[in-house]
């Protein structure tokens, strides 16, 4: 789960919230923003470079 997460709250970003299937295999991740820049902006960010890459070695281990 912590490879969901990022380091730092964004800047932004209103809510965000995970929703796990019964199983708990599967996780999808729903965010709101004040706006479309401020999402742009994080999802363009080193930041969220760092948590992708931190989730594919996640990924590629297999997940906790």
């Amino acid at each position: 789960r912590k490879a969901w997460r990022p380091t730092e709250f964004p800047e932004g970003m209103l809510r965000a919230y995970e929703c796990f299937s019964e199983d708990s295999n599967e996780v999808v991740g729903i965010s709101t923003w004040d706006s479309l820049e401020s999402r742009e902006r994080y999802r363009t960010s080193e930041v969220e470079a760092a948590r992708r890459r931190y989730c594919g070695e996640a990924f590629e281990e297999g997940c906790e």
